[in-house]
Parts: C-alpha cells; sequence; structure tokens
C-alpha cells in the first residue's frame, strides 16, 4: 500500500508540474501575440525544451533584432544599422531598408570636394576645329605637334543635394595658354593655305607672292594685315579679363542624388553617371547623358572622347602627375 500511495504521489506531481509547464507555456504564447516579444523569449527560455519553445525564441529574437535595426537606423547610426540588417537577411523589409542604407552610407562617403584628373579636351578641340576649317574648305590641318590639352574640375558635393562644379585655376591657366598658341599655329596655318592657293591660280612660286606683298613671309604678312604681330593681337582677345570671366562662367550649380548606388549628377538637363570605389576612395565619372544627343554644340559622340574621368577628394591626391 505505502508502494501504492508512493506511486499516485509521484503521478499527481508529475501532472501537477506538466499543467504548470503548460500553463507557463499557453501564458508565453500569449505574450508573444500580444507583442511582448521580450517577456516572451524570457518565457520561453525559462520552458527549456518544452514543446515548440526554441521556435518561439527565434523568431521573438528575430523581431526584436528588427526593432533593434529600425531605431539604429532612426538614430542615424547607419553603420550599424546596416549590419543588423544584413544580419537579418530577408526578414521583412531589411533587404529594403539595407539599400536604402547603402545609398545613406554611400552619401556621407561622397560628400565633401573633389577634384578630377586632368580630363583630356585635345580630341575633342581638335576635332571641333578640323572640323569647322572643313565647312569652310581648308585643307586638314596637322596638329601632330600639339601638347595634351586638359584641365582639371572641383566638384562640391553638399549633403543636401547640391552640386557645385568649377574649374581648377591653376590647371586652366596651361590649357587657356595652350588653346591660344593652337588659335595661333591655326591662323598661321589657314593664311599660309590662302597664299598657297594665290600663287597656284597665278602660276607663282610662293616666294614670289611674298615678294608681290611686299613680306618675307607669313609673319610678316599677318604682321602687315592685322597691323601688329599676331602675338599682339591674340594678347588683346586672350586678356586677364578674358580668362577670368571664363573662369567665373564655368562655375555650375547643379543637383546630385543616389540610386541603388549610382551617383547621378545633375547640370541642366544633362545627367552624369558616377560610381564610387571604397578601396581606393575615388569617384569615377562615367557617362553622359545627354538631355539633347543630336545637340551641335556638344554631342554623344563628342562626350566620348571625354568619358570616364577619375577624382579624388581635394587636397589628397596630385591627380596632375
Amino acid at each position: 500500500m505505502k508502494r501504492v500511495i508512493s506511486i499516485v504521489l509521484c503521478l499527481v506531481l508529475a501532472l501537477s508540474l506538466c499543467g504548470c509547464e503548460k500553463m507557463d507555456y499557453n501564458k508565453a504564447v500569449e505574450l508573444y501575440e500580444a507583442g511582448g516579444y521580450e517577456g516572451a523569449k524570457a518565457a520561453f527560455e525559462a520552458l527549456g525544451d518544452y514543446e515548440d519553445s526554441a521556435e518561439y525564441i527565434a523568431k521573438a529574437q528575430l523581431v526584436l533584432d528588427y526593432r533593434n535595426a529600425i531605431e539604429l537606423y532612426a538614430e542615424e547610426k547607419y553603420s550599424e544599422a546596416a549590419e543588423a540588417f544584413e544580419a537579418l537577411g530577408e526578414y521583412e523589409d531589411s533587404a529594403e531598408y539595407l539599400a536604402k542604407l547603402q545609398d545613406k552610407l554611400l552619401l556621407e562617403k561622397i560628400t565633401g570636394r573633389w577634384q578630377t584628373e586632368e580630363i583630356d579636351m585635345t580630341n575633342l578641340i581638335l576635332g571641333s576645329i578640323k572640323e569647322e576649317m572643313a565647312a569652310l574648305g581648308y585643307d586638314e590641318i596637322n596638329f601632330d605637334d600639339v601638347d595634351k590639352l586638359s584641365y582639371s574640375v572641383y566638384y562640391t558635393f553638399e549633403d543636401y543635394g547640391v552640386v557645385n562644379q568649377e574649374l581648377v585655376e591653376e590647371s586652366y591657366t596651361d590649357f587657356f595658354i595652350s588653346v591660344a598658341y593652337i588659335i595661333k599655329d591655326t591662323i598661321i596655318k589657314l593664311s599660309e593655305q590662302e597664299i598657297a592657293a594665290v600663287a597656284e591660280a597665278y602660276g607663282m612660286a610662293l616666294e614670289d607672292v611674298y615678294a608681290a606683298l611686299g613680306v618675307a613671309d607669313i609673319h610678316e604678312y599677318m604682321e602687315s594685315t592685322l597691323g601688329m604681330s599676331l602675338d599682339e593681337f591674340l594678347s588683346l582677345i586672350y586678356t586677364e579679363e578674358s580668362f577670368n570671366e571664363l573662369l567665373e562662367a564655368s562655375i555650375v550649380n547643379g543637383a546630385w542624388y543616389l540610386r541603388d548606388g549610382v551617383i547621378y549628377i545633375v547640370a541642366g538637363h544633362d545627367v552624369e553617371k558616377a560610381s564610387y570605389d571604397p578601396e581606393t576612395d575615388t569617384i569615377t565619372v562615367e557617362e553622359i547623358e545627354l538631355d539633347d544627343p543630336e545637340n551641335e554644340e556638344f554631342s554623344q559622340e563628342e562626350a566620348s572622347l571625354i568619358y570616364p574621368y577619375t577624382m579624388s577628394r581635394a587636397g589628397t591626391t596630385n591627380l596632375s602627375a
């Protein structure tokens, strides 16, 4: 009888314990469903391996981690928030938040002043000159001895979507002088073509044409025509004032924004597309989308002669070296 009583008591105690666990489990489920995830998680942890407590613990932890990620995002702790959402994988809209965060983090990287490498304008400028001369009926001019024509540009990205572009004065000074020399050379070569055409038309030697004009060569001819040397004539056009006017006119205020990791730079109706390389801390302007691809002043074909080009943080890298 004692043994029977003992067994009965053990069974009652076991059933009592099972009943308590079941009650605790039900309370934990109710707490979970009511949104009390921290309390529910603690309650399920106390239940150990009882039924599907482990699954509830995992689900509660996901919710808590997600809420934490949202809070970090709201507090603008973007690096920490990105790590938190990345750990959440495809849970809820974590992937969407992570995409937005990549742009937020990129925005912080991009904001500031940048300087481009020397942008090579040689082919664009010489091509334009040759095209214009051909349209006027001149023979093609040889520019094989021309130095590289290039200049650098500052891009200042502000954190509220404004971007300013301006020429780097030191760089543009060399460009300005080089272009003046090309114009001088072009005028001389075109004048030589005109004198040669006169000589051919009259069946005369070139020296005889110069003699008839009372000059010894093309330089004296230009001076007699202009009433001054060609250098003096060009100095009237390429003045410090005109240089400063060009510098001032080169300042462009536009907008910029990020979308899926791509940097869009808007000046007027044209849009430049750029990318950021975190390893080299550089921005590469890949291409430009023209509002009017058939624009006679600047076409997509001409744009391909300039793009892509790279920029680094101003004052950190000598891009012209």
